[in-house]
């Protein structure tokens, strides 16, 4: 009963905030205009971060008395706020004005940072001077990835509820309370922002919320107990397959991109979702397309970590192949034409 009050107060708070971010958006002229890069072919308020951000931290900080009293998880989810409200800021800084390509990625390195100095690092590899590296490379392409992946209607949110209710059923099922409540705070948060952004959407969330979704999911990986056993097993790739669409979105289109002979940071209409499109589906299929894959992976790391390794294997085997033919069809859709080199 407490996780569906937890979930209902956010998603309620979201619920509320959302409209009122969207008629304060349109009443400052901040608004997603359409250019050749950009999907939609309509004006849309912009900002829809705002709402996300607001309704997570007031739940969270609310619920903070209720948390275990160990200073280390106190120290560490004071990292992920902090974290968090600088990405926010930063994202939102980009959407109210702009910023360098340079100064943006420079600002989400220092969020990585952060967290690094508030304990947050990746433990599965125990030499910290591989490790931290590795941990801010991490959570830039985390960050990013939610980015890139807001790229046609309700897909970043959708897929971001997904994989945070996801994330909650195994913080639960390995006793990480607090990580629990904080997925499902955000689970609610964004769930209330989808319905505005849902095909056809009346409100985008920005980089703000783009970039803060893509950062905490971040910091909760690196907080997962999966994260906290030197040595590898299969544990370690459950937030790989929870995440395996953005992942999958950020490597695929970067590395296209890179043979095309343009910057992986170029926009563009060349994402998995833009190519699912072109393969006929209408785009909001294309979006439930993705989402149902979402679904599919998330099931697919419950069953490797509750299953002989033999099985497991034969799961990872599948998949691997899956994602291979998947990427496969995806590169013979034309997305550049006289862009490409």
């Amino acid at each position: 009963m407490l996780y569906i009050l937890i979930f209902a107060l956010a998603l309620v708070i979201s619920l509320v905030l959302t409209p009122v971010v969207k008629l304060a958006t349109l009443k400052l002229g901040i608004i997603a205009l359409p250019n050749d890069e950009r999907w939609h072919k309509r004006s849309i308020p912009l900002l829809g971060g705002v709402a996300i951000f607001s309704s997570f931290n007031l739940v969270v900080i609310l619920g903070l008395r209720g948390f275990p009293n160990s200073p280390t998880l106190n120290f560490q989810l004071l990292g992920l706020l902090i974290g968090g409200a600088f990405i926010f800021l930063l994202g939102l800084a980009d959407d109210l004005k702009g910023t360098y390509p340079k100064l943006k990625v420079t600002g989400q390195i220092i969020g990585a940072l952060i967290l690094v100095f508030f304990g947050l690092r990746i433990r599965v590899i125990s030499n910290p001077y591989l490790s931290v590296p590795l941990t801010i490379l991490g959570v830039f392409g985390m960050t990013n990835a939610f980015n890139f992946l807001d790229n046609m209607d309700g897909l970043s949110a959708g897929i971001a509820t997904i994989c945070l209710i996801g994330f909650f059923l195994f913080f639960l099922e390995y006793g990480q309370i607090p990580l629990a409540i904080i997925s499902l705070v955000l689970a609610g948060a964004t769930l209330g922002f989808l319905k505005c952004n849902f095909p056809s959407a009346r409100i985008f969330m920005g980089d703000c919320g783009s970039m803060f979704l893509g950062f905490i999911i971040a910091a909760l990986v690196l907080m997962g107990s999966w994260n906290h056993n030197p040595g590898l097993d299969f544990r370690v790739l459950i937030p790989i397959l929870i995440l395996g669409v953005p992942i999958f979105d950020t490597a695929f289109v970067s590395m296209d991109r890179i043979v095309h002979g343009i910057s992986p940071a170029h926009g563009g209409k060349d994402h998995t979702s833009h190519r699912l499109v072109s393969l006929g589906l209408r785009p909001k299929r294309a979006v439930l397309f993705l989402y149902a894959v979402s679904l599919a992976l998330l099931l697919a790391a419950y069953a490797i970590s509750h299953t002989t390794i033999q099985i497991a294997l034969l799961i990872l085997g599948f998949l691997i192949a899956a994602v291979f033919l998947f990427a496969l069809k995806l590169t013979r859709v034309e997305v550049y034409g006289k862009q490409a080199r």
